[in-house]
């Protein structure tokens, strides 16, 4: 297991990467907007999100690959205390690239409202 350290906006975040042949499981802890990196060569094989308070963040958790963007999820309802699987067909990106990491803006569509979640996303090596 590593654990790589990217500094936000507003807080730094960890994110435990665990690696199991080609498959990885990639998590981010969010109390306000931040980003998650994936590897080049993976794609999104499965993704969720557990509110760990009670506290709804309005408007839901968007997704994208730029600041403000919802390439990856457009509007992820995000109740209190909620465990959510995403559908599969609400990714609506899961491969990104085989040369180049790409960043992934995890952001509140319109308030945080103090909430914090983990962000799950299940990545399986393609090339």
């Amino acid at each position: 297991m590593k654990t790589i350290k990217v500094t936000g906006e507003s807080q730094p975040y960890t994110y435990d990467l665990v690696t199991s042949g080609e498959i990885y499981n990639l998590t981010g802890t969010f109390t306000s907007n931040g980003t998650l990196v994936i590897p080049a060569g993976y794609q999104i094989i499965a993704a969720s999100v557990v509110n760990t308070t009670a506290n709804a963040i309005t408007g839901g958790v968007k997704i994208g690959t730029s600041d403000g963007g919802t390439q990856v999820a457009v509007a992820i309802a995000t109740g209190a205390n909620a465990v959510i699987g995403i559908p599969d067909a609400t990714i609506l990106t899961k491969f990104f690239s085989t040369s180049a990491t790409q960043t992934l803006y995890v952001q509140a569509v319109i308030a945080w409202n103090s909430a914090s979640i983990n962000v799950n996303l299940l990545l399986a090596k393609m090339i």
